[in-house]
């Protein structure tokens, strides 16, 4: 049935941004459908319980929120899946996922905020790779497989654009060979910009140390003003991500640092420090604060904290807090940050983000903390659950992309004795279906907490 072409009626949205259709048993998702508009699909893929289709054209009247996508890579690329939706058309598909979702809750879910087509990305991991013919390229990765370059890109910065074109003209330039099984070494870049200063910072990804890492560097960094430095990242594991977060990072050229602004708070980051890719990712956690009502003397807990942003923001406020992370890396640059800014947050890193919260548990009993909890896509994990159900908390603001996972931790604290307070969408990704939801769950226990939050008159 592959390469088959069929006429169809999609009939709703998938949350990955696919058109789709019911059949017995299984479902097919139509990569560029639109929902109401009968359309004529080419089969690619059959699974026992889904098969997906690409959209060729539409088998009758164009639906009104159908455009002309701006690149015309989208489709290869994949990485834009509602580009071929007008912006009206991109609010409702999210509205109506995070509608859905809570529509058990009785709770309509308020947008705020929107990426649309305005927003621009900040970041870009680059892949090293070869084409049909066996030349090297560099680009991103095709929904379909192999190595898309897209140097006109839309939805990044204009810095960013002219980023790519340079790295992959120097890449062919002095003959970097990709990491690919032949003797290529080559693996791809990570470039960010920052989103108030205009810094940017390159890292260049590579399987083992190589002489020619720095003639590469400075080529780039020769073409490219906005580049404070360039940075190497040696990952031989053939297997997950190009980036191992755990690996060490070498300054290759310029300084390994740039400086962002995340509201009055300075930040000093590495480049592959986990950051905001979106103008409109970091609005959505400039909100927090207000969202969960924090104020002086509140004890505040951010759990997937990350670089620290949201965390210093808080503690900014309420005068103590602590943020939780993994990733040990990561905190340290958050401390230093919080020194820079002279806020009073501390920074625990555990192995699980339950073993994390596990060694600071005991200082926040009958503080009753205001907690913040970024959920990701997965949603809340049971352990980590039961142990902030432990704590009493006032207020717990849960984060997370996926809706229905969103909306089944929001059941699950309804079930603990909270009552859902608000659900709030911020659209922080342009043209795709992905939104970052907060719900605010409030506790019926309305006793006060019987001791303040600790004190910290040393940042360290």
């Amino acid at each position: 049935m592959r390469n088959h072409e069929i006429v169809v009626m999609p009939e709703g949205w998938l949350s990955r941004g696919e058109a789709v259709v019911h059949g017995d048993g299984r479902q097919l998702a139509i990569f560029g459908g639109i929902p109401g508009e009968r359309a004529r699909v080419r089969i690619t893929s059959e699974r026992a319980r889904e098969v997906r289709g690409r959209f060729i054209g539409p088998a009758g009247d164009k639906h009104a929120w159908r455009v002309m996508p701006p690149c015309e890579k989208w489709a290869s690329c994949g990485r834009c899946r509602l580009m071929h939706v007008a912006p009206e058309g991109q609010r409702a598909m999210r509205a109506q996922l995070w509608k859905e979702a809570f529509g058990e809750l009785q709770v309509t879910p308020r947008e705020v905020g929107d990426a649309g087509a305005a927003d621009a990305l900040y970041a870009l991991t680059l892949l090293a790779g070869r084409s049909d013919e066996g030349r090297a390229r560099l680009g991103m990765a095709g929904a379909l497989g192999g190595i898309i370059p897209v140097p006109a890109c839309p939805v990044t910065t204009p810095e960013l654009r002219m980023f790519m074109t340079a790295a992959a003209h120097h890449m062919l330039e002095q003959g970097l060979r990709p990491f690919d099984g032949r003797g290529g070494n080559f693996r791809g870049i990570v470039v960010r910009e920052a989103l108030s200063t205009g810094e940017a910072i390159a890292t260049l990804v590579f399987a083992k140390p190589v002489p020619f890492s720095r003639p590469y560097a400075e080529s780039l960094g020769q073409a490219r003003a906005a580049l404070v430095g360039v940075c190497a990242h040696w990952n031989d594991e053939p297997h997950g991500d190009m980036v191992d977060a755990s690996l060490a990072i070498t300054p290759v050229l310029g300084r390994p640092i740039f400086e962002d602004h995340f509201g009055a708070l300075r930040f000093r980051l590495g480049g592959l420090d986990p950051w905001y890719d979106t103008v409109a990712a970091r609005e959505a956690d400039l909100a927090v604060p207000e969202l969960l009502g924090v104020t002086s003397g509140d004890a505040v807990v951010d759990i997937g904290c990350g670089a620290g942003a949201r965390t210093l923001a808080l503690v900014k406020v309420s005068g103590w807090g602590v943020g939780l992370d993994t990733r040990a890396g990561v905190l340290e640059r958050a401390r230093d940050n919080a020194s820079l800014n002279n806020v009073p947050a501390e920074f625990v890193a555990g192995e699980a983000l339950s073993e994390a919260l596990a060694t600071v548990a005991s200082r926040l009993e009958g503080r009753r903390p205001l907690v913040v909890v970024d959920t990701g896509t997965k949603g809340l994990d049971k352990d980590l659950g039961a142990a902030l159900a432990a704590l009493a908390p006032r207020r717990v603001l849960v984060l997370g992309s996926n809706p229905r996972a969103l909306a089944r931790d929001a059941k699950a604290w309804v079930g603990e004795g909270y009552r859902l307070g608000s659900v709030t969408c911020h659209d922080v990704d342009p043209h795709t279906p992905f939104s970052r939801g907060a719900a605010l769950l409030e506790s019926n226990d309305t006793s006060a907490p019987t001791l303040r939050a600790p004190r910290r008159t040393i940042v360290r």
